[in-house]
């Protein structure tokens, strides 16, 4: 169980990192749009078609460019997560091969979002009553 507390002490509980993920990104979706200079926050893994066609559009379009990590992912048929942490300007892209795990990149990600944004945070371990 993760509790969470915002800067009116108020607590909000989540049975599992998915939910307080699922949580955070419904409050990113209900922001305003984003304005130059206001923090970024965003976690997105896109899938290796999704990057097949943007290489596909890049090739028509030459003003668009791959970052080297979109083109590791494209030549190798492999998905890429992208986050941002504050600054939409520097995205954090990682190749998603087997010996990534997303779930604890989550985790992180979450941990970061709420000590950025002022909640005290809490995970307890659920107990079954026997």
């Amino acid at each position: 169980m993760i509790e969470i507390f915002n800067e009116n002490k108020e607590k909000i509980e989540f049975e599992s990192y998915e939910s307080l993920f699922d949580y955070i990104k419904k409050q990113i979706k209900n922001q305003n749009p984003i304005e130059e200079g206001q923090e970024d926050w965003n976690f997105v893994v896109h899938s290796s078609e999704r990057l097949s066609s943007v290489y596909r559009s890049a090739v028509k379009a030459i003003e668009i460019l791959l970052t080297p990590k979109e083109q590791e992912a494209y030549e190798n048929g492999l998905n890429l997560l992208e986050m941002y942490k504050g600054d939409s300007d520097v995205p954090m892209q990682i190749v998603l091969t087997n010996d990534i795990n997303v779930h604890e990149m989550k985790k992180s990600w979450c941990r970061d979002y709420c000590l950025e944004h002022g909640y005290t945070m809490f995970e307890r371990e659920s107990r079954t009553v026997h």
